[in-house]
């Protein structure tokens, strides 16, 4: 047993050896390649020497390019610093203006002349609307008013009123349609309605698009009235084609939008 233990190790060994011996000709023949890849790299390297080592007086070749580099990144960082100069100097400027229109935004100046024009509208309307006068220095954009009875539906016409007076005055920054739903609520007598119809007709804010439902004829003037003649029906089915003319525009706008920041 000893000797065939001893004959399979000598096999063993006998395969190490020539798997070895192939190893060390693979091993010897790159490092011939490598010797003479790097003489001919050391060929190069004193051609290139011998260039760089070439002069012209006192100054030699390596000397100009390396002050030609030296030069022209110098330049590369100069101008590169210059255009961001120039973007500091923009950004700072847009930050004063912003800054400025920020001040003027949250001025305490500012907040209370809007006050004052909220505040001097709810008072005016109430009066002309034939309601009692009320203390309006503490009166707030967000006070809006809770009464039941006849008054309420002309404290609530106040109230926005106001609020239209706002956003469409010095300080207003945009305009929208003022829709008015019939005004006949809680019972408006026959003095009380004329008067919110003639107000709506003639002290809204100018230049406002007002639309106004009410139950019943009228003696004020408005520029366009639409008569309904079919219950629970605003839109008449012969108009169907032609309002789909305007509208459908606007809806193909709006439909690409959507898909354009979806896709995005």
């Amino acid at each position: 047993m000893d000797i065939l233990n001893y004959a399979e190790d000598g096999r063993v060994l006998r395969e190490l050896i020539i798997k070895l011996r192939n190893d060390s000709e693979k091993i010897h023949k790159e490092f011939v390649q490598t010797q003479v890849r790097l003489r001919e790299l050391d060929v190069n390297y004193i051609r290139v020497s011998q260039v760089l080592e070439a002069r012209r007086g006192d100054l030699k070749f390596d000397d100009v390019i390396k002050s030609m580099g030296a030069e022209v990144a110098f330049t590369a960082f100069e101008d590169e610093l210059t255009e961001l100069k120039s973007q500091i100097d923009r950004c700072l400027g847009e930050i004063d203006n912003f800054e400025v229109m920020l001040n003027e935004l949250t001025s305490q100046r500012r907040s209370k002349e809007i006050l004052k024009i909220f505040r001097d509208s709810y008072a005016s309307a109430r009066v002309k609307l034939n309601l009692p006068p009320v203390e309006t220095k503490n009166l707030r954009l967000t006070s809006r008013p809770n009464l039941s009875g006849s008054g309420g539906p002309r404290s609530i016409l106040a109230y926005y009123t106001a609020i239209w007076a706002t956003t469409s005055g010095k300080y207003g920054s945009f305009i929208v349609p003022l829709v008015i739903d019939s005004p006949q609520q809680l019972g408006q007598d026959e003095k009380n309605l004329p008067k919110m119809i003639e107000y709506v007709a003639k002290f809204l804010p100018e230049n406002s698009q007002v639309i106004l439902g009410i139950e019943g004829s009228t003696e004020e003037k408005f520029d366009h009235i639409i008569e309904l003649t079919s219950a629970y029906k605003l839109l008449q089915e012969d108009q169907y084609e032609q309002v789909n003319g305007i509208i459908q525009p606007f809806l193909d706008q709006m439909y690409a939008r959507i898909f354009s920041e979806d896709s995005e």
